[in-house]
């Protein structure tokens, strides 16, 4: 499904305080975010728009990725993330 003629943008950062991609909806997004971080942001981003599903809690970061993915995706798109097994 990835194999295709799009374009494909690639950043590195640390995009949960630093959005790279600001207000953009993709048709997919991909993401293998980090496990068990503690320090993804939680103390800076209690009021980010993208927590549409609720403020995720400072021990669940991977929920935070999940609402990222998400925010960023436009009507009908697709996100794929690898969590862990928790």
């Amino acid at each position: 499904a990835l194999n295709s003629g799009a374009d494909v943008d690639v950043r590195t950062g640390d995009t949960l305080r630093a959005d790279a991609f600001g207000q953009l909806a993709a048709d997919a997004v991909l993401c293998h975010p980090p496990f068990n971080e503690r320090n993804w942001g939680h103390d800076e981003l209690a009021y980010d728009p993208r927590w549409e599903y609720g403020f995720p809690a400072r021990t669940e970061s991977e929920l935070a990725w999940v609402q990222h993915a998400l925010a960023h995706l436009r009507e009908g798109g697709t996100a794929v993330l690898l969590m862990p097994p928790a």
